[in-house]
């Protein structure tokens, strides 16, 4: 994983990632679980402080780079 952002969906705490296979997934937070099968797509564009923002369909997100 190289990137992750988290939220709350509909109630349920989520975690965005995306990773170096250029896939992104989305976790249910509480379970530990992916809440569906991962996405390939690529990076579209980075913000000016760095952070990535993927697009697949009609949903966006903004990852942040982690850093170990």
């Amino acid at each position: 994983m190289t990137a992750v952002a988290t939220t709350v969906v509909d109630g349920r705490a989520v975690a965005v990632t995306g990773s170096r296979d250029h896939t992104v997934r989305t976790w249910d937070l509480t379970t530990g679980s992916p809440l569906h099968p991962p996405l390939g797509c690529r990076a579209d564009a980075t913000t000016a402080d760095g952070h990535l923002v993927v697009g697949h369909g009609r949903e966006v997100a903004v990852l942040v780079r982690v850093t170990a």
